[in-house]
């Protein structure tokens, strides 16, 4: 019985500090937090947020290389770009232990509104260990449809 009182007093701890947290700061692992300005965007609207190195390591990354995540039931897809994506270079740069860096990407037109989350691809750790989409995406946040002419 005291096991499972510790065990009730633990989830609830849990749960106060993520209602204390900030929402529009995906921490994700011990590598990024990955902040967005806002809670919804539009389509084809531009969105500019910062990734920092909340790790006491390197971490190698091309900011230009983003991906649009869905959320269907409880699982992510990536979203293809209708537009073909966007021309990057294939500069991998390094990102300090504190460091910032400045992304930013514009949701293609023809995007479905819905739940989605902004994700790096091709992150690298100290240990050139790769990240998933899951270590280095944004909050969730939703997309909404422009408003009609």
């Amino acid at each position: 019985m005291n096991r499972n009182l510790r065990r009730v007093h633990r989830t609830a701890l849990l749960l106060v500090l993520a209602a204390c947290s900030s929402t529009n700061e995906s921490r994700v692992g011990y590598y990024l937090a990955f902040s967005l300005a806002s809670e919804t965007y539009l389509v084809g609207e531009e969105i500019t947020g910062t990734v920092r190195n909340t790790s006491t390591g390197v971490i190698y990354l091309n900011t230009c290389f983003l991906q649009l995540e869905h959320q269907v039931r409880h699982r992510w897809v990536v979203l293809p770009n209708p537009k073909g994506g966007r021309v990057c270079t294939t500069q991998l740069n390094s990102l300090g232990p504190g460091s910032e860096s400045t992304i930013s990407f514009r949701i293609p037109e023809g995007t479905s509104p819905g739940r989605v989350r902004l994700a790096l691809v091709g992150v690298w750790d100290a240990s050139d260990r790769p990240l998933t989409s899951n270590d280095t995406a944004s909050h969730s946040f939703s997309l909404a449809a422009p408003p009609p002419p």
